[in-house]
């Protein structure tokens, strides 16, 4: 498999759904980054729904107290699509509690998925 990462240069949805409107094989895939660039202009769903047909099954996510990026959305679009991957954390703040902040983190991630489903 091939991961093609939505950040850097070439990262933009938009971008990524140029390059996979040009690829043949199956094997490549898309892992979202969740890239503030994603929601430039409120723009979140159209461009999710750009490449959402190319999803591998993972994707990295951040700090989720950050509101400059639509977590709540990407949760509700990619349990609407029936979505089972993964989500990993990629997360560079320093804390003084690692074992604390995963839970925090599992909490809050726990909280988008509730939130999601009881709508």
């Amino acid at each position: 498999m091939m991961r093609l990462e939505n950040h850097g240069n070439a990262g933009r949805l938009t971008t990524l759904r140029k390059i996979m409107d040009q690829v043949t094989e199956k094997s490549v895939r898309i892992k979202l980054n969740c890239d503030a660039r994603d929601d430039e202009g409120g723009q979140f769903e159209r461009n999710f729904n750009l490449v959402k047909g190319f999803l591998g099954d993972t994707l990295h996510m951040h700090d989720l107290r950050d509101e400059k990026f639509p977590y709540q959305l990407q949760t509700n679009l990619l349990i609407d699509m029936g979505w089972e991957g993964w989500w990993l954390v990629e997360e560079s703040s320093k804390v003084p509690d690692r074992v604390q902040a995963l839970i925090e983190l599992r909490q809050l991630f726990e909280g988008l998925v509730a939130k999601s489903l009881s709508r």
